[in-house]
């Protein structure tokens, strides 16, 4: 508990700097999920793909090879009535901060290349951990739009906007 009182006391000063955030929700199929219920130490490696995966992509679109998005990130395991859905919640910064103190604001880009690196990062922790064999993975390969990978990032949180910015950061909690 103390960890998520910490945690919300300093997102919430964090919330009232300026620039805008957005919001990434990351899911992946369903016959997936199953290998996470039964092994909860799978959703801090699922946490950690979705996390490597937005600093390559900012990395990628940007051109810069060193640097790192201002990231928080929440698993959600359930939804309404309790039913277990695995979602990975995130809000960023649409800066990206360098080492040496400067930061370069996000373009709007296309996401689908995201979602197929956050594919591949997810096929590869599973394939390492021994949950999946090549014939499934070149099976899920096969599926048209990287179904069941989906990667949402609509919701961006203005300056204007600090009441979204907390309900987002409540919601994250």
């Amino acid at each position: 508990m103390r960890r998520s009182t910490d945690f919300s006391t300093c997102t919430r000063a964090g919330s009232d700097c300026s620039g805008q955030q957005r919001q990434y929700v990351f899911s992946i199929p369903k016959i997936l999920r199953r290998y996470f219920f039964y092994d909860r130490k799978l959703l801090g490696k699922l946490s950690q793909c979705a996390a490597s995966c937005l600093t390559s992509f900012f990395q990628i679109a940007l051109d810069k090879k060193l640097g790192i998005p201002g990231i928080a990130l929440a698993i959600h395991t359930f939804s309404d009535y309790a039913k277990w859905q695995l979602y990975i919640h995130a809000l960023v910064a649409e800066e990206f901060f360098t080492d040496g103190g400067y930061f370069y604001v996000m373009p709007r880009v296309d996401i689908r290349p995201h979602a197929e690196l956050f594919r591949a990062s997810v096929l590869k922790m599973q394939k390492d951990k021994g949950r999946l064999d090549d014939t499934l993975i070149k099976w899920i390969l096969t599926w048209p739009h990287n179904s069941g990978f989906i990667i949402h990032n609509d919701v961006r949180i203005q300056d204007e906007k600090k009441s979204d910015s907390r309900l987002c950061l409540t919601h994250l909690l």
